[in-house]
């Protein structure tokens, strides 16, 4: 790490022993520009707070016990979490084991994205991604929530961003099939709303009008990996990859080249940013510093 980056992306000038600390936890965590937007934010509003990277590697029991620590040292001022791969899962099933509170939106799509630290030590856990992936599809593809309803689906994934997206599009009333490379994975997704779900060789035959990447594969620095063959995109779909950095992936290039609309990540990630930074400090950020931080952060192509 640089001192440019000690002073300007961790606001070292402005921390002291009052600074509240909040952190992405992911494996892996160094792609992420969650820190860069929610300390830009932090900045803006000149509040005491700071925002780090936090890899935890491994499962649940190593998930379990990067908290239970965190938590143990109050004076490091923990306040909040947003959970990412491969923890969205583990995070609420953490909550519920400690007897916090659960958003019944996080208890509906059994993952949660971020959690909050009480005064207590309590935690309380909810779920961002549900509202930002669907504001993203619906501007995206420039249409409501009613037109939704019946829409044929194909995600790609069966982990804590699929979740959340199946729950949305199924309480808006889409036809989902879910395929993974674990069909059991996908099975269990699917069951769980009333999908279909396939093996990933099926995506090869897909017919969907909307094609949703869920997984982590594309995402730097792996930019050369898609999970999705380029015959299967044609012509009158969209194409949505929740993965933000890059902006383009190989999976969105190749779905441009065939004239398919696109919707990158950037725009869900903002908006499940923003709901969070609501929820880390009872007030609005500012969406456009949030997307201007990402544009600029991301390496030109």
């Amino acid at each position: 790490m640089t001192i440019k980056d000690l002073r300007e992306l961790y606001r070292y000038d402005y921390i002291d022993t009052e600074t509240r600390l909040y952190g992405v936890i992911a494996d892996p965590v160094g792609h992420s520009l969650s820190p860069a937007i929610h300390n830009a934010c932090f900045g803006d509003k000149q509040m005491n707070k700071l925002y780090l990277p936090l890899l935890v590697e491994g499962g649940q029991r190593e998930f379990d016990s990067f908290i239970h620590q965190a938590l143990l040292r109050k004076w490091l001022n923990f306040r909040g979490f947003s959970i990412t791969i491969p923890h969205k899962q583990n995070a609420l099933a953490y909550v519920r084991a400690s007897r916090g509170y659960v958003e019944p939106l996080a208890q509906k799509i059994g993952a949660a994205n971020t959690l909050l630290v009480g005064p207590d030590g309590k935690l309380e856990a909810y779920n961002t991604d549900y509202a930002g992936a669907l504001d993203a599809i619906m501007s995206g593809m420039k249409i409501t929530k009613a037109k939704l309803d019946g829409l044929p689906v194909a995600v790609v994934g069966a982990g804590g961003v699929s979740r959340a997206i199946v729950a949305g599009l199924s309480d808006a009333g889409a036809q989902i099939r879910i395929y993974n490379r674990t069909v059991e994975k996908a099975e269990k997704l699917a069951a769980e709303f009333n999908c279909e779900f396939s093996p990933l060789d099926d995506l090869k035959s897909l017919d969907a009008k909307l094609l949703i990447n869920c997984t982590s594969i594309g995402m730097h620095p792996n930019v050369e990996a898609t999970p999705v063959p380029k015959e299967s995109l044609k012509r009158g779909m969209a194409v949505f990859d929740t993965v933000y950095n890059p902006a383009e992936t190989l999976l969105l290039k190749e779905a441009r080249k065939k004239r398919v609309k696109t919707i990158d990540g950037i725009s869900m990630f903002v908006n499940q940013a923003m709901a969070q930074f609501k929820l880390f400090t009872n007030i609005n950020g500012n969406p456009d510093l949030m997307r201007k931080v990402v544009c600029d952060s991301l390496p030109v192509e």
